[in-house]
């Protein structure tokens, strides 16, 4: 054999020069697809459990927060209506409200404040805090360009500018208020939607009117203070008789998208028989799959302003568990409303204590007697938020009442 062909055979049937053939290719590429797929979920579990760390984190910051008022003012704050910004008076109005023992006015609109704004100065925005009450302390009554929305800080305003010029600071994006696992959230300032957030109070075992008298009565933690806080509820420690590791402060919810479809899990669904009903008609709407079945409409709004005191925005109701619907009976945010806790983390939802510890909750939990009125089992005929017992809605419904007399304990 010459010593050509001796060359050429080396390089064709054993050389290191050998090319890889179709087969091997593919053969390669398939097994590096196979690691993708194996890896890709794990990347994502993993990523999904530092946001879940972060929502934790950031409910627990609330709690704490709250803990901080607590020491200064020796309550919580109220959701709506509280004394710190219900006392202020006008620069040119008289010197007292009627329920304060005089004849007179205030300032408008400012009842609509939720517990967040009077939290801000403990979760490092007191800047916010001072810019918000030095703009209503400069108002001048009457008000010379008209309405109060467009001189005094909203939380529901339309627009994001205040008649003077200035950025109604309701619309500051707070990111400590948003959970990272909420794809929906929008994470700056988008007109009309002022400040989007995730987190919001424990407002009791039951679902309420936002703007009926139904707000004196409710059962959970930061309640109402409207036209006269003391009688309205305030509630301190010492309203905490079910100890504070027993009693849920804050929890989550997912925010409605922006393009409100009927279709989505966790849209407020509207027109729905919930009003003096059983809880089990709001869970009744989810469909197959877990999306809403057809109903009266949907309301774009839930989670959509963190000042604004409505259950829409920062409530939550205990009386479904957590992942079910959210309804309104009849298509509004200040008619009767129930608010459920939801998440995005998968299987439940964060929820922290009045302790400041955080847990998170099944959406298996035990949640009691969803399919009849709230305490109807125990005697009353009346409508749920007048029952004054212990939960009927099983774990989580004791869990929303700070003095309910229920021996329960943190799933």
């Amino acid at each position: 054999m010459s010593r050509d062909c001796f060359s050429w055979h080396k390089i064709c049937w054993g050389g290191v020069k050998r090319a890889f053939t179709l087969v091997e290719l593919l053969v390669v590429i398939a097994i590096i697809g196979v690691l993708i797929a194996l890896l890709l979920p794990a990347v994502q579990a993993a990523r999904e459990a530092a946001r879940r760390m972060q929502c934790t984190n950031h409910l627990k910051q609330i709690a704490l927060s709250a803990h901080n008022f607590l020491d200064v003012h020796k309550r919580f704050p109220n959701n709506g209506g509280d004394e710190l910004i219900m006392n202020k008076q006008p620069a040119n109005g008289p010197a007292k409200m009627a329920w304060q023992g005089g004849t007179g006015t205030r300032y408008d609109g400012v009842d609509q404040y939720s517990a967040f704004f009077f939290l801000l100065p403990f979760v490092e925005q007191g800047a916010l805090y001072d810019r918000i009450n030095s703009i209503v302390d400069s108002v001048t009554y009457p008000l010379a360009s008209g309405g109060w929305a467009d001189n005094i800080p909203s939380p529901r305003a339309g627009a994001n500018v205040l008649a003077s010029g200035v950025e109604n600071p309701f619309c500051t994006v707070l990111a400590s208020l948003q959970c990272p696992s909420d794809g929906n959230i929008l994470r700056k300032l988008t007109p009309g939607r002022n400040g989007q957030l995730n987190y919001r109070f424990n407002r009791g075992d039951w679902m309420v009117g936002d703007s009926w008298g139904e707000n004196t009565q409710l059962r959970g933690i930061t309640r109402w203070g409207g036209a006269n806080s003391t009688a309205f509820g305030q509630i301190g420690l010492e309203n905490v008789s079910d100890g504070t590791s027993n009693t849920w402060f804050a929890s989550e919810a997912v925010v409605d998208p922006i393009a409100v479809s009927i279709y989505y899990k966790y849209t407020l669904a509207a027109s729905i028989d919930i009003h003096g009903k059983a809880a089990i008609n709001c869970l009744n709407v989810r469909g197959q799959k877990g999306i809403l079945a057809s109903t009266g409409g949907t309301i774009a709004g839930k989670g959509h302003r963190w000042g604004d005191r409505a259950s829409s925005s920062t409530g939550f109701h205990a009386a479904l568990p957590p992942n079910s619907p959210s309804c309104s009976s009849t298509g509004g945010d200040g008619d009767c409303l129930m608010i459920s806790a939801s998440s995005e983390h998968g299987g439940g939802v964060n929820v922290s204590l009045c302790d400041g510890s955080v847990r998170f909750v099944s959406e298996t939990v035990n949640c009691g007697e969803i399919d009849r009125v709230l305490g109807s089992s125990q005697g009353n005929t009346g409508e749920g938020h007048k029952w004054t017992g212990p939960s009927t809605h099983g774990v989580w419904g004791s869990m929303a009442t700070p003095d309910g007399k229920e021996s329960v304990a943190a799933p």
